[in-house]
């Protein structure tokens, strides 16, 4: 279980840096996902059988798990109270603030190897078809641009 949960802490750590955080139902459904049909399932259905009445949901870990498995790893991530953005989203959503957040994105994407960056930016239409970066006179980022691929997927 050992390993399951610190691949769920990476996956934890990774979300947050792109600032989309699990919430506790979401790493629930994860954590029993990575050890569905495995020797760590049955251990698990093995320790709810001796040491639980409930026997409703064997082999899946719940929110009994997931309060204990945040004692066990406050060292390495940390749980805070969801903020709302709605009063101020008209200054959240100024075009510099979208530019920072995707260039941010853009970054951990590279830094956890699912990305290389691209010499040159590709711009894209709404079919998928590369153009140029201008068109009349106008940016096509603001009117047609569907997509700035500043990276590759590797």
């Amino acid at each position: 279980m050992q390993n399951a949960e610190m691949a769920l802490v990476e996956i934890c750590i990774q979300m947050g840096k792109i600032r989309q955080p699990l919430t506790c139902d979401e790493a629930i459904a994860i954590m029993n996902d990575l050890i569905t049909e495995t020797e760590m399932s049955e251990s698990l259905t093995h320790f709810q059988k001796a040491h639980t009445s409930n026997s409703g949901s064997l082999g899946c870990v719940g929110k009994n798990w997931w309060q204990g498995f945040n004692k066990r790893h406050t060292s390495q991530i940390a749980s805070k109270k969801g903020e709302k953005f709605a009063s101020s989203r008209a200054d959240w959503t100024k075009l510099s603030n979208i530019k920072q957040m995707y260039e941010y994105i853009y970054n951990e994407m590279i830094v956890a190897n699912i990305a290389s960056p691209r010499a040159n930016p590709v711009y894209l239409d709404r079919e998928g078809n590369e153009v140029g970066e201008t068109l009349g006179g106008e940016m096509r980022f603001f009117k047609k641009l569907k997509c700035l691929q500043k990276f590759i997927l590797c």
